[in-house]
């Protein structure tokens, strides 16, 4: 009678656990509605950085995991065009970036196109083996066929933040927790080495990550509007943003043609960096792109043809 008594608190256990999940992936789905009818050219562009990782006894590959992780849910939203995780790998060696902070953040837009950057931090990263007394009644080493029927209680902490990465305004920021306590079959005490990721061990972890990533996927999705509406107007009304590169660039042109573009009166703002050859230049200004391209060809001194050209990025090329 106990063993019956004891399975079935078992599977009680196990069903809460399954519909805490289970309501996770409904509030995605219904987050991601919102995002039906975006065409693909007029998603915006984002990256997931590396987060950073301050909770105890752990390394930063967990940061580096779970950012691939959150970069894969949120491609899978088709909300957004996130930038390759191979393309940031490449930049941060090639810039030897150590991290991505709001300082930064302008650096890594004009690098690899990205309007908004999502950054997180771990707090909390704990999983932790027990007995199945907290859960069962007091059943502490019972058997149920050839394993001891045990608890892993897990833990999952982390904030994290959408920027702006032309501004470096935060845009969203918000501290996300799961704790999950699941039952499992445990022979000797030892834990299973994970299929997932490599850096759990539980299945209780396993859920824990999987539940604060949904909820960070529906955060994010749920203000995708309001971001859209903080991208067109960070400047005021009517503002644009356009990054464009000037190919066959050196020093000198670059910095001639920043000056120029930093003395029109309806230029913001303006940033500038070079590349090997290329000049990357971000412009925040509030007349039409058309008008910005003309007047760089025909009065900026320099001999410029446009290569190509869309809503928010500009390829030009000088004789």
């Amino acid at each position: 009678m106990k063993k019956i008594i004891f399975i079935i608190a078992a599977f009680t256990f196990i069903s809460t656990l399954s519909f805490a999940q289970k309501k996770g992936k409904a509030k995605v789905e219904e987050s991601i509605a919102n995002c039906e009818g975006i065409p693909f050219k007029e998603r915006k562009i984002m990256a997931v950085v590396d987060f950073d990782v301050t909770a105890k006894g752990i390394g930063r590959k967990i940061g580096s995991g779970m950012s691939d992780m959150l970069s894969n849910a949120l491609v899978e939203c088709n909300c957004y065009r996130i930038v390759e995780r191979d393309r940031l790998n490449e930049v941060r060696k090639e810039q030897i970036l150590k991290g991505v902070d709001i300082g930064t953040a302008a650096q890594m837009n004009q690098l690899t196109g990205a309007e908004l950057l999502v950054m997180g931090n771990i707090t909390e990263f704990q999983e932790k083996a027990g007995g199945a007394g907290a859960v069962a009644g007091g059943l502490i080493g019972r058997k149920l066929g050839v394993g001891a029927i045990g608890v892993t209680n897990a833990q999952v902490g982390m904030i994290v933040k959408v920027v702006h990465a032309t501004t470096g305004e935060i845009l969203i920021s918000k501290s996300l927790e799961r704790k999950v306590s699941k039952m499992g079959v445990a022979g000797g005490g030892t834990l299973p080495i994970p299929a997932g990721g490599g850096f759990y061990k539980s299945k209780a972890m396993e859920d824990a990550i999987e539940e604060t990533l949904l909820e960070a996927v529906a955060l994010i999705v749920e203000h995708q509007s309001d971001m859209a509406e903080a991208l067109a107007g960070a400047y005021g009304g009517g503002t644009k943003s356009s990054h464009i590169s000037v190919r066959n660039a050196d020093f000198k042109s670059l910095m001639s043609l920043a000056r120029y573009l930093s003395e029109l009166e309806y230029v913001e703002q303006v940033d500038k960096k070079l590349e090997g050859n290329t000049a990357l230049i971000s412009v925040i200004y509030s007349t039409d792109q058309e008008a910005l391209l003309m007047d760089m060809l025909d009065n900026s001194g320099l001999r410029l043809d446009i290569v190509s050209f869309d809503n928010t990025s500009v390829t030009l090329a000088l004789r």
